[in-house]
Formats: structure tokens, sequence, C-alpha cells
């Protein structure tokens, strides 16, 4: 559908009437997707991260970073040191910016393109010169085209809100994975009546009632954001509050001064740092992989 597996040459959707088309100022060798787009796709974050995590406890692979191997041990022993709490995620405010998430999700596209390249060029004792056994020693297949599709969307709809063809609330990627849309469904069957025991309803009285509740949240919008003494106070759990400024105000603010080519370059050297060290980049200099 989108071009970036293959194309359709008897369904050509991305010459719809109504597709997205983005201007590219240069050709980009690392940008995998056609200049027009009808639809945008997003692989759910928290099923990208459940990915990785079963393949770092899978007990039948032996990630190979360079002469480094990875392995469950890590874990434990960022759990075993003290300073490390449960809590300690290392999540800042930046990571709603969106300059900050293109930048880590470019750098992981090219620290698992290079990571990937190395497999396919190390000759390891025990693969036998085997494809499918040098497959252990990688990420699954799913999880590393996740992380590509995610990058590469992420790009294009920012690409589209500079050129003024989306508004900068799309770019709230959060609200494209599947926990919204299953809060959704939870607020419409909580729109039932007191004594109602119906908990399952058709597919018009979900549309009828998702009208409803997307009146209920402009007009709870509205009013958060309302600072005189007349305003409708909404409760809110303590989860869900924030300061007052608009992220949407924010975000196009940042999008708007948002050098790409120059986000993407820095996404790349830090990837190759990252990597320095651990004896993958001599072998792709050899190969003469690197620019």
């Amino acid at each position: 559908m989108s071009g970036f597996f293959a194309s359709l040459p008897n369904l050509p959707v991305h010459q719809h009437q109504q597709a997205f088309t983005v201007k590219l100022k240069s050709r980009w060798p690392w940008f995998f997707l056609r200049e027009q787009q009808l639809l945008l796709f997003f692989q759910d974050a928290t099923h990208l991260a459940t990915k990785w995590r079963n393949r770092l406890l899978s007990s039948t692979t032996e990630l190979r970073l360079g002469d480094q191997s990875i392995s469950i041990n890590h874990l434990y022993s960022i759990i075993d040191k003290v300073k490390f709490t449960k809590i300690d995620h290392g999540l800042t405010k930046s990571d709603i910016n969106p300059k900050d998430c293109l930048r880590s999700g470019w750098c992981l596209v090219f620290f698992s393109r290079i990571w990937l390249t190395w497999i396919k060029l190390k000759t390891f004792n025990t693969t036998q010169f085997s494809e499918k056994n040098k497959s252990r020693y990688f990420i699954t297949r799913p999880a590393y085209l996740s992380v590509e599709i995610n990058a590469h969307n992420l790009l294009y709809l920012i690409l589209l809100v500079q050129q003024k063809q989306l508004p900068p609330q799309s770019l709230h990627i959060h609200t494209f994975s599947s926990q919204a849309c299953e809060s959704i469904f939870r607020n419409t069957r909580a729109l039932s009546e007191v004594y109602s025991t119906i908990v399952n309803f058709t597919v018009h009285d979900f549309l009828r009632r998702a009208q409803r509740l997307s009146l209920l949240n402009d007009i709870k919008c509205k009013h958060l954001n309302d600072r005189s003494v007349n305003n409708l106070v909404f409760p809110v759990h303590y989860k869900h509050r924030h300061d007052h400024q608009s992220l949407a105000t924010q975000s196009q603010r940042e999008v708007d001064l948002m050098n790409v080519e120059q986000i993407i370059t820095e996404s790349y050297h830090e990837a190759i740092d990252m990597l320095d060290g651990l004896g993958i980049l001599n072998l792709l200099n050899d190969k003469m992989f690197l620019a």
C-alpha cells in the first residue's frame, strides 16, 4: 500500500486524487517511501517494544554486536544495581518534541541497518555460511521492518506539516497506537445508561456514541484551555494532568524551524558513535560500505 515493501502495478493507490504529495529538496538515498502516499502507517510502539523484549529474552537467540554479545544478563545487572529503580525509564519532556522523536527514530534505523549489514558480511564459525542461521544474531525481521516503517512515516508526516498540508495536531503520534483505539471503545461503552447492562452494541451504535464522545472531548478541550472564571471545570485524573502550554503550538514552532537533513545527518553520526569500539565499523570500512 505504501510502496515500502513492493508496488501494486494493478492498484496504483498512490495516484488517488486525495493522496498526499511531499516535495523533497534533493534525492535522499536513505529514504524509501514514495513522494505520493494515500495512507500513512505506524507500528504500535508498545507492540514494537514487546518484539524487541521477546527477542532479548529468547533462549534460542544470540544477539551479536561486533565482538560483544547481548543477553538477558545485561538486564539482570541493571536490576541488581541499587542506583536504578523500577521507575528509572529515562523519559523526559523532550521526548514529545517531534525533532527528538525524528532523531532517535532514525538513529535506531541507521543503527539497525549497520548492524544487519555487518551480520551479512561477517563470517561466523557456527553459522556454516547459512543466512537462516545468521538470523539468530539479529532482531526479528518484523521488529526491524517496524522500525523502518515508523521512522519513514514519521518523517513523511513531518514534511506534510512543514508544507502546511496537515495541521500540527497530526504530530501527536501516540494517538496512532491501538491503545488510543481501545480507549475510545471503553469511553463509548461508558456512555451507556446508568442501569443498562448492555456491553455490546452494533456498528451504528458505536458511531453514534463516538460522535457524542467527540463533542464531549471538544467541549472539554476548549474549557481546559479557558482561563476565565465562568468556565466549566472537568475532573481530570492525576496521571493526565499537565500544564496548559499548547503542545500543538510548540510542535508547529519546532517543525517550522526544523532542518530535516541536518537531523538525519546527526542521527547517522550518533549511530556510528554508538557502534564505535564494537569491532563492526572496521569490517564495513574495509568493504567500503560506510561513506
